[in-house]
């Protein structure tokens, strides 16, 4: 597991105990589930990463988005598992960055959307007033 081995590599003791726990420390049990992964947010922002472009160059995109949701996810697990062993509460150590990832990441991807979108209606000559 990357988590894992991203805790003990910067010197905490983790143990895996199940395929989704994990035991930080001697008294901290640290457990992953479908909801940690991030995979919710990349499925509803991908149809806004599609463009007019052949199917593979958007399964690459849609895959680049992906593989940065998953690195900076990984980031977020690793920073709660820390802050949360040091006695941070789960709300500020889980639940606060959870939120920041997924609603700045789904406001990147309407923005990211919005802006190929009125660039293609300015091209057409579309006006907004």
């Amino acid at each position: 597991m990357l988590l894992r081995s991203l805790l003990t590599h910067t010197g905490y003791t983790a143990v895996l105990i199940a395929p989704t726990q994990l035991l930080i420390g001697n008294d901290l049990l640290f457990e992953i589930d479908s909801l940690c992964t991030a995979l919710d947010v990349v499925f509803y922002v991908s149809p806004f990463l599609w463009r007019e472009f052949s199917c593979c160059w958007n399964l690459v995109r849609v895959c680049v988005f992906g593989a940065a949701v998953f690195i900076i996810n990984v980031l977020r697990l690793y920073l709660a598992a820390a802050m949360y062993s040091m006695g941070i509460s789960v709300f500020w150590s889980h639940d606060i960055p959870a939120y920041l990832l997924w609603y700045v990441t789904v406001l990147l991807g309407l923005l990211s959307w919005s802006l190929v979108e009125r660039q293609r209606n300015d091209n057409c000559g579309i006006s907004y007033l």
